[in-house]
């Protein structure tokens, strides 16, 4: 409002400033891709709209007048002078009649998506809609976008000084004390110039603050404490540096590699401070001199942070996903930390407690706290027990033998990247046969793999709900795409009230703009009836049903079969063979349907056995054996065959991957021998079997020990 006697910064300075940003627009729909994918976008798109143009003409004729009455009733709402506004050509406009017209756009496009139709007319476009969608398949994915800003145009915006139009108009500058002239702003095609520059002003070599602000920050990134060590405050009232040649030197050598932050991370990365341990046979002297450590004679011991914590935790149980780019993930998702969306009134319980920032408040350096809201979420997370199951099976799995001595070599080895010594693998094998005793003949288990009742094998349940829930592989392998068969016994006792499916074996999440597949049987309320076997598809052509019309009874055994190829013409083929099984033996009911494509049904989601990846429904409800999928689309002769030996030769046949849930140490063991074992997806639920039990007891140890959680 006005000058401050004390201060140095201006009030011409504040609209100086502010007058670097007056010209711009928010974008929130610029793709954040390189060019190639842009343009790999856009002729997918142009393709796709292409396959049913004339259908989207008449669709277009429909919509379009209901579109110009909602726009003209959108802006009737605002006053007169930006009605005026919105009825100038957009070459007419000034700068700020194009800000005005930015967020008058704005509310246009959400009345547009509530505007109400006639019923005759909705009825023509969800009918046109349904045609487009059979002739154009799926619509290419979207690329993600960025969220960005651009100058409407190459005039500047005016801003007066305290906003009043009658005075002065305040061009783009710096501070006065530091640079009394106005910016030097060079305009382009679609730029006023002034936000670069302000970005020249502030990236100048001239200034002294810039380079060193930056090096300052990455050196307290690496080392917990700044060489300034109020990292936010450079001046007279903070911290002198430490090693302030140090700093100016680094400083230099930044600037002169193009101010390149790779570099500047490899330079401290291979630096022997860097590299020092924390343990120095000049400890207690060297602490009376120095206790703070200020002068790096040894590397301080400090904790990971919480986002650092998660991604550790996720690379050692094998399931970081570290592919790059793409939109931000929720919670629960396994990709890098970076990408989590910052959900600020519900913060991730795990990274909160561990000190994560709330996206609310900057902070120059995150607390670190020791809480027991840090040990419960540790010790008894869901999302850390997650990662213990996987771990324990990355462990089975590299392990050479399932000797304790050879397991706990290999956890120790993922966890913490090296060999125990001699007393840690002795307390290790004692904890591994403490975790056994009394495991080995689990009620729980015993009951989970009890055998149908027409069959003396094992078998696996899975319920609606409660621990029995679905099983999953590890990874996506076997990536299963067609043409491709699975064959197993099913017996089902329930239906859901409503159109959910009951599946028997998935490689979906069921997002119909997610690549999978589904086989299920339908329940009470499906469009197909109920108790009808069902392929559920999401291929290059889009999602669609495949209904075999064959209908199982409940609580009756069966054996089951589907076998899905592509046709000469490039449609896709599904066989279903259904049989009763044992006794009520009689004669298998077949049907073959043709549906619109089976190609790139592959998907980035595991095979799962009673239900679907990410999914707390549509689950199974009975039991299930016998389980095998193939590479191949089985000819009825062979599926006849494998039914003729009540599914007893399935692992002769080449399975890519076969579950018996023979009773045993492992029951959901893969018997195909391509090691696609099983592991529960219900949350919280512990490994199968005592020897994972044991493994897994190590596993969560080893992710909740110092030497893991801290930086020596």
């Amino acid at each position: 409002c006005h000058d401050h006697k004390f201060d140095p910064i201006l009030q011409k300075d504040y609209y100086r400033m502010q007058a670097c940003f007056g010209t711009m627009i928010p974008r929130d729909d610029i793709p954040a891709a390189d060019l190639a994918d842009r343009q790999k976008y856009d002729r997918a798109r142009a393709a796709w709209l292409q396959r049913a143009a004339d259908l989207r003409q008449q669709l277009a004729a429909i919509r379009d007048p209901y579109l110009e009455r909602a726009a003209k009733g959108a802006v009737e709402r605002f006053p007169e002078d930006v009605q005026a506004v919105m009825a100038k050509a957009p070459g007419e406009r000034t700068p700020l009649d194009q800000q005005l017209a930015d967020l008058v756009n704005r509310q246009v496009a959400f009345d547009q998506q509530r505007m109400k139709v006639k019923d005759e007319d909705q009825k023509r476009i969800d009918e046109l809609e349904k045609q487009i969608a059979e002739l154009s398949g799926q619509e290419p994915p979207a690329l993600p976008s960025a969220i960005t800003v651009q100058d409407v145009g190459p005039q500047p915006q005016p801003v007066h000084m305290g906003g009043n139009p009658s005075r002065e108009v305040t061009p783009a500058g710096g501070f006065s004390i530091l640079s009394p002239a106005p910016f030097d702003l060079r305009p382009s095609e679609h730029s006023s110039g002034q936000r670069t520059a302000l970005a020249k002003w502030i990236a100048s070599p001239e200034n002294p603050l810039t380079a060193r602000v930056i090096v300052n920050r990455i050196w307290q990134r690496h080392f917990g404490t700044g060489l300034v060590g109020t990292s936010s405050d450079f001046g007279s009232l903070g911290d002198r540096p430490s090693h302030p040649e140090l700093l100016d030197w680094l400083t230099g050598e930044f600037i002169a590699n193009g101010w390149s932050i790779k570099w500047l991370h490899r330079q401290i990365l291979n630096s022997e401070t860097w590299r020092m341990s924390s343990f120095h046979p000049q400890a207690a002297e060297y602490s009376r001199t120095d206790p703070t450590e200020e002068l790096r004679w040894r590397f301080s011991i400090r904790r990971l942070n919480a986002e650092q914590i998660r991604d550790a935790m996720l690379a050692t149980s094998g399931e970081l996903l570290s592919e790059q780019g793409g939109p931000s993930v929720d919670y629960d998702s396994l990709r890098r930390s970076l990408y989590l969306k910052a959900k600020r009134n519900t913060p991730d319980e795990l990274i909160r407690s561990l000190d994560g920032v709330d996206g609310l408040n900057s902070t120059a350096k995150r607390n670190t706290t020791t809480t027991p809201v840090q040990a419960l979420n540790l010790m008894n997370g869901d999302w850390v027990r997650k990662r213990t199951t996987s771990m324990t099976q990355r462990v089975m799995e590299q392990s050479p033998s399932e000797e304790p001595t050879d397991l706990a070599v290999t956890a120790f080895r993922l966890a913490l990247g090296r060999t125990p010594e001699a007393d840690e693998l002795s307390v290790a094998e004692s904890l591994m046969q403490a975790a056994r005793s009394g495991m080995t003949s689990s009620p729980e288990t015993e009951s989970r793999f009890a055998a149908l009742p027409d069959d003396k094998g094992g078998a696996v349940a899975v319920r609606d709900s409660g621990k029995d829930g679905p099983l999953a592989t590890k990874s996506v392998s076997p990536a299963v795409t067609a043409p491709f068969s699975f064959v197993g016994l099913i017996r089902l006792e329930s239906l859901y009230s409503d159109a959910t499916v009951r599946t028997i074996v998935s490689q979906w999440d069921s997002d119909s703009g997610h690549r999978g597949w589904a086989i299920g049987v339908t329940s009470e309320k499906s469009r197909y009836q109920p108790r009808n076997l069902i392929l559920q598809v999401v291929s290059d052509r889009g999602y669609e049903v495949v209904a075999s019309n064959l209908r199982p009874e409940l609580n009756r055994t069966y054996m089951a079969a589907v076998a899905v190829s592509e046709t000469a013409d490039g449609h896709g083929e599904a066989s279903f063979t259904l049989q009763p099984f044992g006794a009520e033996a009689a004669a298998a009911q077949t049907a073959t349907v043709e549906f619109r494509s089976a190609k790139e049904l592959t998907g980035k989601f595991p095979l799962v056995v009673g239900g679907r990846a990410k999914q707390s429904r549509h689950r199974w409800d009975g039991q299930l054996d016998q389980l095998a999928v193939f590479s191949t689309a089985l000819t009825p002769q062979q599926v006849q065959n494998l039914f003729d030996a009540q599914l007893r030769d399935v692992a002769d046949a080449a399975p890519v991957a076969f579950w018996n849930f023979e009773s045993g140490q492992q029951p959901t063991a893969d018997a195909s021998g391509e090691s696609h074992h099983l592991t529960t997806v219900s949350s919280a639920d512990s490994p199968i079997g005592p020897t994972e039990r044991s493994v897994a007891e190590l596993c969560h140890v080893l992710l909740n020990s110092n030497e893991f959680v801290y930086i020596d």
